[in-house]
């Protein structure tokens, strides 16, 4: 068929683009996945009501996610009378490249192990786009990090306990030399309380009711690699207030990797890499990476709000990092071709008399609404939280503490993960 340009078709102002499919959807806009990626080597169409699994065990009752890997659907287990979410990874994903299904085969019986998102079944299906690996995992509720915490009367406690969870899921990880790869707020959900005894008609309707975006082929019938209609993900937070858990679950190891065969460059977003990862510096990856990671994320937990805006690049990161952590050894400092950008000759920050020039953890910690500037030449205005939560001075004391033996620009004298667990800030 043809490549159908957009100019091709009446005039809508409603409608998605044309995929190189010939493919679009009814309505633009949607938190959905692309349709561009039902495509051979990619996503596996689903649609509401599909069987899945050996024997049909799994029917689909709504989508929760989707991500560049894998689309995730809320199912109902035939078997176990429970739900669960499948997890449809896209065809180009082999099963050996899953550490995912690695986990399971470990010592479950160690405490970081209860905090990881461990496979309670997998199987392959195959469709048009190829065959697909499935995992079937347990139902997480929100990130941890998605502001529900700011409305609760005394949330630091939990949020503490949440972090020591975190940081035993991590432990458990490194003593079994896995890095995650991608540490980062929106990979620590929220464990829900057995809500199994839910109909599907209760379920639904705490969650929303399916709405379908059609998907149409711009001439000639809808490929068979593409699903029929797309779906937002379901409002998964409309079982919180009656299940929600104090418990936490890391998902996310796509990024995923052994410490004996690290990647060659980190696939995590640049505001969580330490500067040696950002400025690709040799063997920069591994379980200290994991840690400067932790460290941004143990931040964004107990403040929900994040060290560096993520509307910063790669080069503004690595500008505020040393602004508020001081200079860079001489390697790193040297290997920043942009350095001059943001700091004379002397190292000293180029700055307005307007703007605040000193700037550290304990700033940071103090004033978490307000972000320190990065560059004195932007003209555009970075995100400021709608709310954030305050640490109080003693707190703030031992987290301070804590960040600056985790924000060590030698990863040699970066504190591990058993170390962190044993740090004062956890008794506070």
């Amino acid at each position: 068929m043809p490549f159908i340009q957009d100019e091709d078709l009446p005039e809508d102002l409603f409608r998605g683009p044309i995929s190189p499919q010939g493919t679009y959807t009814e309505m633009a806009g949607g938190n959905h996945e692309d349709i561009a990626n039902y495509r051979p080597g990619g996503y596996h169409p689903v649609h509401i009501g599909d069987l899945i699994g050996e024997l049909n065990r799994y029917r689909v009752v709504h989508k929760l996610g989707h991500g560049a890997r894998c689309t995730v659907w809320l199912c109902r287990d035939r078997r176990g009378s429970r739900y669960v979410a499948v997890k449809i990874m896209v065809s180009s994903i082999q099963r050996e490249d899953m550490i995912d299904l690695r986990l399971a085969d470990l010592d479950l019986s160690v405490l970081g192990a209860m905090f990881c998102a461990i496979p309670l079944d997998n199987f392959a299906v195959t469709g048009p786009n190829g065959t697909h690996q499935c995992l079937v995992l347990p139902v997480l509720g929100p990130s941890i990090a998605d502001g529900f915490w700011v409305r609760l009367r005394d949330p630091a406690a939990t949020l503490r306990s949440m972090i020591r969870q975190g940081t035993h899921a991590l432990n458990f990880l490194h003593r079994n030399h896995i890095c995650h790869g991608d540490l980062r707020s929106e990979n620590i959900l929220v464990r829900l309380a057995d809500f199994n005894s839910l109909s599907e008609p209760e379920l639904i309707g705490r969650i929303a009711v399916p709405v379908p975006i059609r998907v149409r082929a711009a001439t000639g019938p809808l490929p068979a690699s593409t699903p029929r209609y797309v779906l937002a993900p379901c409002h998964i937070r409309g079982l919180c207030r009656s299940y929600m858990m104090d418990d936490i679950c890391l998902i996310g190891y796509g990024s995923a990797y052994h410490t004996s065969s690290p990647p060659p460059a980190p696939s995590a977003p640049p505001a969580n890499l330490p500067p040696e990862a950002i400025l690709r510096q040799p063997n920069s990856m591994g379980e200290s990476c994991d840690i400067w990671a932790w460290g941004c994320t143990i931040f964004t937990i107990r403040l929900q709000t994040p060290i560096h805006p993520k509307t910063y690049n790669d080069d503004e990161i690595l500008g505020e990092t040393m602004r508020v952590m001081g200079r860079f050894p001489d390697e790193l400092y040297n290997k920043w071709e942009e350095r001059s950008s943001f700091f004379d000759p002397d190292g000293e920050w180029y700055i307005s008399s307007k703007e605040k020039l000193d700037c550290s953890i304990e700033d940071k910690l103090a004033h978490s609404r307000r972000y320190c500037p990065v560059r004195r030449y932007h003209n555009h205005g970075h995100p400021r939280p709608s709310r954030s939560l305050s640490v109080p001075g003693p707190e703030r004391y031992l987290l301070g503490d804590l960040l600056h033996k985790i924000f060590v620009y030698d990863a040699k004298q970066r504190i591990s993960a058993r170390d962190i667990l044993d740090h004062e800030w956890f008794k506070a």
